[in-house]
């Protein structure tokens, strides 16, 4: 069976989600434009039936908020990549911590969000110090012995969220 060309969406989608993992280990949002702009200019070379929109439409969106930042309860860490009508966003917030017994548990909600609908494709989630780590549709569980734990979530790609839990 033939592999069949990638669709208008899934190119544009694909091309954020590369260059905002790319750029959010960086926080560079110029390296997030050069990025997209060039994964897009070789997808149009690749695939004739693609249309342009970078010269109409200009560079897309790229935001980063909260990272490397101490997280408290209620507190929220995102990166959004947007180009009209497509989008990526995800984003981790700390919904609520216990203490019990010198363990720490983080309960924190995580979305992910392409071109509107919800999607979890989760990676990886690691944490320093090693703690136990439990995933529930969107929902991230961590039980720790440290009530300040520096976590890192891989959504996609190369797109990593981090950021400092603190009891």
């Amino acid at each position: 069976m033939a592999q069949s060309e990638a669709t208008q969406a899934e190119v544009y989608t694909e091309s954020l989600l590369t260059a905002l993992g790319i750029a959010s280990k960086n926080q560079n949002v110029t390296l997030a434009i050069n990025t997209f702009n060039s994964l897009i200019k070789n997808m149009l070379a690749l695939n004739s039936s693609l249309v342009s929109f970078l010269e109409l439409q200009g560079n897309p969106n790229f935001v980063y908020y909260g990272y490397q930042k101490t997280l408290e309860v209620d507190g929220v860490v995102y990166a959004l990549a947007s180009y009209p009508p497509y989008f990526v966003n995800a984003s981790v917030q700390l919904l609520l911590v216990n203490a019990s017994r010198n363990t720490y548990i983080f309960t924190l909600a995580y979305h992910f969000v392409v071109n509107g609908e919800n999607v979890l494709p989760l990676i990886g989630v690691t944490t320093n110090p090693n703690s136990i780590v439990i995933l529930q549709n969107n929902k991230i569980l961590i039980f720790s012995n440290s009530q300040n734990v520096y976590l890192t979530i891989n959504i996609a790609s190369e797109l990593l969220i981090n950021c400092y839990l603190k009891a």
